[in-house]
């Protein structure tokens, strides 16, 4: 399997997993069915260059900043599954931009409302990662915890792929 295949297969399983959790009846909306139609046979370029998929801005250091999937949940359609490069194996790392920070002061009448969104999304979003964790898929967490494993005393800094 070359690397876009492995990649192609790595977005497709995070999908899946994002999908099942953010629209646990299966009625994904039709304009965010496009992520699921087709998605066995997609590649990644494919995959990419669906309507609701945004580039990241480049990152500080030069590097492409990644792309963003909007796919959406059950009740909020903006929540986004993002893929960003990563400078060791596997290359990227996925995480979930609950995209709801939406500047709403206290004293807004819909300050409760928003606030229950925002949690509602968290938790999904915490699920999501949760669950590509599971399926060993690259997450920051994952990434991170790999890291301050491998510099625990006695491991070897080579051991970090």
């Amino acid at each position: 399997m070359s690397l876009g295949e492995f990649e192609a297969e790595v977005a497709r399983r995070a999908i899946r997993c994002f999908v099942e959790l953010a629209y646990p009846d299966g009625n994904v909306p039709k304009n965010r069915a496009q992520f699921v139609d087709d998605l066995d046979s997609a590649t990644l370029e494919q995959i990419l260059a669906k309507t609701g998929v945004e580039k990241l801005p480049q990152e500080s250091s030069g590097a492409t900043g990644g792309n963003a999937l909007r796919i959406g949940n059950a009740w909020y359609p903006h929540m986004k599954m993002w893929i960003r490069p990563y400078s060791e194996a596997p290359g990227f790392v996925l995480g979930v931009d609950t995209h709801d920070d939406l500047g709403i002061k206290p004293d807004h009448p819909e300050w409760d409302q928003v606030q229950q969104l925002k949690a509602r999304n968290l938790e999904l979003a915490r699920r999501i990662e949760s669950r590509w964790a599971e399926e060993g898929l690259p997450t920051q967490e994952g990434l991170l915890r790999r890291y301050l494993s491998d510099a625990q005393p006695g491991s070897s800094e080579g051991d970090r792929t």
